[in-house]
């Protein structure tokens, strides 16, 4: 098959493949890919080839006849030929020059009456304050007689009154009278009066408004429709820097960027800078502002600019915990679940520590608010001797009260070891059944004092003095009515003790319980 040349195909030529067609179609994509191929197709070769891909071709006709009036969504070859169709939809919705010109015009007409009015109003309210203010002499001159009446006192002193002074005297009397009447309302108006002139200077500020026309004026400057952006900017911040700005001005503004700059906003240099340039554009409208009252009473900005950025972001971090257990019962659950938590729960969870049933409810209340700040506490290796602990931990609550019992007599210098009835146990203390043995520590050592049931000796000395450090052991016969103490100190020694028959009753009760038991 004979390749044909592009460039020298008639637009009437007809198709190899079929000569009674012409040709309809051109490749205009993939063509790199097939370098043997013939890019003309008519419309049987379309009909008969089977992998014919529309997308890569283009209709002859419609290139020539729609070249200059129509978009051409297939030309030429791109990676996404939606882009012609997107050009071709945003072209139909464009409105012509000459509309667009109309709007122009519309705009800057409207905007020039509006302006004008706004002017119009603003010179007329002018001078009408003007008109009422005290720029003369005259004028304060005439607004003191207003007030003071003092041209109907001069009325009342010329009148004749026929020689009369009676009737002179009591007209002027009753004048008068009612001038004073008004004393607080007068006082007030020549107050103000007073004012008006101390301040006549600064009634009109010339220098604050001509600052105030520049400023209008490079914000009509902005109003250009088609200026680029970059150098409309340059122009401003150019004109701009030809505006000498108070310096209360750039005090309010400091004021302001210290709000926004705050280190926990994380706002950025180019923000930063970007919004300052701005409000020094707008710094006399910023001027009226009145930081009196900026911050709630009672309350001051939190001074995060002194803290460093290691803790700033860790408050960041207990903030954004904060929301996530409030809003993620899962993160919530893993909090309560964690390591740090779990064992100071475990050290927390132990009968020595008489804790009431409340507090530990509102521990982990407090542990999961501030798990932020205790995360990285160790407390794998807390305790000096572990296996020591759990043991305690494991003691019933009932010996643990007793233990205490104990304690509580040592603190006393007494100290006691016996017996008691079952039947008492856990309801009153053991010495109060009278079958104790009851020693004191004197001078360091442990002396034995009777009256607690288990005092009649019959062997062993009563008034040995035992060593502080010593080991006693208390064995129990009941048949033969007889309590044995060991003391094990440096040799062995042992006291033998008879029980009186009635305390022998009292523990053969016992001892029955024992057995029902």
């Amino acid at each position: 098959m004979d390749q044909l040349a592009p460039n020298s195909i008639p637009i009437q030529q007809n198709c190899i493949f079929h000569p009674q067609n012409k040709l309809a179609f051109i490749q205009v994509k993939e063509i790199s890919s097939l370098p043997n191929s013939n890019i003309f197709q008519c419309v049987d070769c379309f009909e008969q080839d089977l992998q014919f891909r529309g997308a890569n071709y283009m209709l002859i006709q419609k290139n020539i006849e729609n070249s200059e009036s129509d978009f051409h969504y297939k030309w030429p070859p791109l990676n996404d030929q939606q882009i012609i169709q997107n050009i071709d939809l945003k072209a139909k919705n464009l409105n012509s020059t000459q509309s667009v010109l109309n709007q122009i015009n519309s705009y800057f007409t409207q905007l020039k009456d509006e302006i004008i009015k706004k002017i119009d109003a603003s010179q007329k309210k002018a001078i009408n304050q003007a008109l009422q203010m005290p720029f003369s002499k005259d004028q304060i001159l005439k607004r003191y007689q207003e007030i003071s009446q003092i041209q109907n006192l001069k009325s009342l002193l010329m009148q004749d009154y026929n020689k009369s002074f009676e009737l002179q005297q009591k007209s002027c009397k009753e004048f008068i009278q009612q001038v004073e009447l008004n004393k607080d309302k007068n006082t007030q108006l020549l107050q103000e009066l007073l004012n008006q002139c101390e301040q006549i200077e600064l009634l009109i500020d010339f220098d604050r408004l001509n600052k105030s026309k520049v400023f209008l004026l490079d914000f009509l400057d902005q109003l250009n429709f088609f200026e680029d952006q970059t150098q409309s900017q340059v122009s401003s911040e150019n004109h701009l820097n030809n505006i000498i700005l108070p310096q209360q001005d750039n005090s309010k503004i400091d004021q302001l960027m210290n709000l926004i700059s705050n280190k926990t906003n994380y706002c950025s240099e180019v923000f930063l800078n970007q919004i300052r340039q701005q409000m020094q554009k707008l710094s006399l409208f910023i001027e009226q502002i009145s930081f009196d009252k900026m911050n709630q009473e009672g309350k001051k900005a939190i001074r995060f600019s002194e803290l460093n950025d290691k803790k700033i972001n860790s408050i960041n971090e207990y903030v954004e915990h904060l929301i996530k257990i409030q809003d993620d019962p899962q993160h919530l659950q893993s909090v309560k679940n964690s390591v740090q938590i779990s064992n100071l729960f475990y050290v927390l969870d132990n009968n020595f520590n008489f804790i009431s049933k409340n507090y530990p409810d509102n521990l982990m209340r407090y542990l999961i608010e501030t798990y932020p700040f205790s995360k990285n506490i160790n407390t794998d290796q807390m305790f000096s001797e572990e296996q020591s602990f759990n043991i305690l931990r494991c003691i019933d609550t009932n010996y643990i009260k007793e233990f205490v019992k104990i304690g509580a007599y040592a603190n006393y210098g007494s100290s006691m070891i016996g017996i008691m009835k079952n039947e008492n146990f856990n309801r009153q203390q053991g010495n109060q059944d009278k079958m104790s043995y009851h020693f004191r520590l004197q001078n360091n050592k442990m002396k034995y004092y009777g009256g607690f049931g288990i005092d009649k000796f019959v062997k062993g000395d009563k008034t040995q003095l035992l060593d502080e450090n010593c080991t006693l052991e208390l064995r129990v016969w009941l048949e033969g009515q007889q309590v044995e103490i060991y003391v094990y100190i440096s040799i062995y020694k042992r006291t033998n003790i008879n029980i009186s028959q009635k305390k022998y009753q009292q523990l053969s009760s016992f001892e029955n319980q024992c057995k029902q038991g």
